[in-house]
């Protein structure tokens, strides 16, 4: 399986609030999407958590400023695990 590497997306608050879509992708050809595991979950500025374990997270709306932290996990039969992670930082470009 292959996933992306981290990365960080910025946005002005001024754009608040923002909802976005976060769906997961998989290449594994040999392994069956109903025989992976998945996990998503979102860590928001005041250190709140919102998880997932279906293949697509769904909506997700940043309404706070300040860092969020979005993980995403796959899991094949043989329970080894391939994640990534990125990191979403909300500013107010006035007082950061």
């Amino acid at each position: 399986m292959e996933l992306y590497e981290n990365f960080s997306i910025y946005f002005d608050v001024g754009d608040m609030p923002f909802t976005y879509t976060f769906n997961g992708l998989y290449v594994d050809p040999t392994t069956p999407i109903g025989d992976l595991d998945f996990e998503w979950t979102i860590t928001t500025p005041t250190d709140e958590t919102q998880t997932s374990t279906l293949q697509n997270f769904g909506d997700f709306t940043f309404d706070e400023i300040g860092t969020y932290t979005i993980s995403f996990s796959v899991t094949d039969p043989s329970n080894v695990p391939v994640s990534t992670s990125i990191t979403v930082n909300v500013y107010d470009e006035f007082f950061n």
